[in-house]
């Protein structure tokens, strides 16, 4: 909703589990804008994705939360939908070198795992050598507030 109000010359299409529309749709409700699209349905892992090539795809706090098959699933299926020169941006926490960037991601990382194994925050070069194999060249990584990361990836032909 916060960018479809900030960036009204750009289109937003929502996509998510089946289970999460009825929140997205109230919060739509609650936030109209004329370039805010109804959620359609996406699973990481399967292969019904959109037949369409964007602009740019956005995802924040996926990564952490997802196995890691369903990353790399996300990777190939993000870059397979995004048109020559299209940005893939991916918000969340990162670890560097094995490294949390905060004492309070280490613990979030912990608090993750405990809730589902397979859960936790990512090693960025992991992410990024995800992002090489789909042609995505990283272009920028930003540090954002709560010690979270804003990567950016241009898909190459």
């Amino acid at each position: 909703m916060w960018f479809a109000n900030k960036l009204p010359h750009l289109i937003w299409q929502t996509s998510d589990l089946v289970e999460n529309h009825r929140a997205i749709l109230q919060w739509i409700h609650d936030y109209p804008s004329a370039n805010l699209r109804p959620p359609i349905c996406l699973n990481v892992s399967q292969d019904d994705w959109p037949d369409s090539d964007f602009d740019a795809i956005y995802s924040a706090n996926t990564a952490h939360i997802m196995a890691w098959h369903e990353v790399q699933s996300m990777f190939r299926r993000v870059a397979s939908s995004l048109q020559a020169n299209g940005l893939f941006c991916l918000y969340g926490p990162m670890k560097y070198a094995g490294e949390f960037t905060s004492e309070s991601n280490r613990l979030f990382d912990l608090r993750l795992r405990e809730q589902v194994a397979h859960r936790g925050i990512r090693e960025f070069s992991a992410i990024n050598q995800l992002a090489l194999e789909a042609n995505l060249i990283l272009l920028d990584d930003h540090a954002m507030p709560a010690n979270n990361r804003l990567l950016i990836w241009q898909k190459i032909s």
